[in-house]
């Protein structure tokens, strides 16, 4: 069975092939062609955002073959806000909705209403979809819609199985927070439904302007997951510095240890390197150590596997700079920790998913794989005070994406926030007080009535 570390190198070796995307890209279209003349919509959907998502760059260029501009006119008639939503009531029929279906029968109709699985890590965590706001009456005796979050790209499908959209979208606005970068193939249209907007939380450029092109009723938001860091939670005082370098980040092979080792071994003997990360498939600290003993074994490592979240913040304020290696990542939490931190960062300069903002903020130092070593080397031998944090908590935090989020729907739908954050991430984001929890329980309950019929209303 080939891994999944191995699968992503090669698609991302073959995705910058200019040979492969134009003949992978061809097949595609055909076979999307193929499921819409079958009408399978869901499936032609699925085709259709895969050859978006392999040619992204072309797309914002707007240099697009003929058969692809038909295929993007042709999706756009299924979900047309006029009529009924093709490829929904496609993706109804299908497998993965009765999957999606058989699933949550097992669990508690609470669990419905929440997106929630069974045995959470976290038994504080709320689930997947969260109440930021209850419906309310106003003055006039009309009622202003609710506001609900949805977490994580496998949430969306299930969002579309376990409820009634229609009868949701009449109460409640829907703000989609996808969990990483590529947002062509998540199955957006799924949600789209009449003239309701659905918000979408989009940190990286091409994301957002991804949202803008695929329908007028997907409204961006500048913002993502890493954006929900709790800047209270994290000290402002300066630690002392016992760590050089300091890494977060899964023990997978795209996460790119090797080449932190290989790089950083021009930086000479004796450099502190902390990772902090947790097993993957078959690779463990012991695969790290591994790498490590080939790679650069005059370095002095210190591991920390699958430690609590708060130590991590801890390890993180005793480095002098933070690494992020990875060329597709989403929000990375990690980055956002470290400048939290008043830890300065570098990250390559090929990443797709990272808000560039923050290099343009002065945030991140971004570099090429072939300078990695060098830039390090420059960043730790920058001497003059950091202020890192300082110019992160202008653009990011709890407070500033709560006031984007507050802004936007006040100005597409006049709905209206409460002044202060309700939820916070820690790391996953859960209400901020025991009592917000508890006063969004009959929100909850409320919801079991806009479960689909298959549903136990209890």
């Amino acid at each position: 069975m080939i891994s999944s570390d191995a699968k992503y190198w090669l698609k991302l070796t073959l995705t910058k092939s200019h040979f492969f995307k134009e003949t992978a890209g061809g097949l595609i279209l055909i076979i999307a062609s193929m499921l819409l003349k079958q009408k399978k919509y869901w499936l032609f959907c699925k085709f259709l955002g895969k050859y978006e998502k392999l040619n992204e760059e072309r797309i914002l260029k707007q240099d697009l073959s003929n058969k692809y501009k038909e295929l993007f006119q042709l999706r756009n008639k299924l979900i047309c806000p006029e009529a009924d939503n093709l490829i929904y009531k496609d993706f109804l029929r299908s497998k993965q909705a009765a999957a999606i279906k058989n699933l949550y029968k097992n669990f508690d109709v609470n669990d419905h209403v929440r997106i929630r699985y069974r045995n959470e890590d976290d038994p504080l965590r709320e689930g997947n979809f969260l109440v930021l706001k209850t419906p309310q009456e106003k003055a006039d005796g009309q009622i202003e819609k609710g506001v609900l979050y949805l977490q994580y790209n496998n949430s969306i499908p299930e969002l579309a199985a376990l409820f009634d959209l229609a009868k949701l979208y009449q109460d409640y606005a829907v703000i989609i927070e996808p969990s990483s970068w590529g947002y062509c193939d998540l199955g957006l249209e799924l949600l789209l439904h009449g003239n309701n907007t659905i918000y979408v939380m989009a940190q990286d450029s091409i994301d957002y302007q991804l949202c803008l092109r695929l329908d007028k009723r997907l409204v961006p938001i500048r913002a993502g997951a890493g954006d929900w860091i709790n800047f209270n939670a994290v000290p402002a005082t300066q630690s002392d510095k016992i760590f050089d370098v300091c890494m977060v980040a899964s023990w997978r092979k795209l996460k790119n240890h090797k080449l932190l080792f290989k790089q950083l071994a021009q930086l000479g003997k004796g450099l502190r390197i902390a990772l902090i990360g947790y097993p993957w498939e078959k690779r463990t600290a012991a695969s790290i150590r591994a790498e490590q003993n080939k790679f650069y074994p005059d370095s002095l490592v210190s591991i920390f596997e699958s430690v609590p979240h708060e130590y991590v913040f801890k390890v993180l304020s005793q480095s002098k700079v933070a690494l992020m290696l990875s060329e597709r990542e989403g929000a990375n939490r990690g980055i956002y920790e470290a400048l939290a931190s008043n830890v300065p960062v570098v990250m390559l300069d090929n990443n797709r998913g990272v808000n560039k903002l923050m290099v343009t903020q002065g945030c991140i130092t971004t570099t090429s794989a072939e300078n990695l070593g060098v830039t390090v080397r420059k960043v730790l031998s920058n001497n003059e005070a950091n202020h890192v944090r300082d110019k992160l908590l202008e653009i990011s935090g709890t407070d500033n994406t709560w006031r984007k989020i507050s802004e936007t729907l006040w100005a597409t739908e006049g709905i209206k926030l409460s002044d202060t954050p309700l939820i916070r991430s820690t790391p996953n984001l859960k209400y901020v007080s025991q009592d917000t929890k508890e006063n969004m329980d009959a929100t909850y309950h409320q919801l079991k009535s806009y479960l689909t019929s298959a549903y136990p209303q209890q």
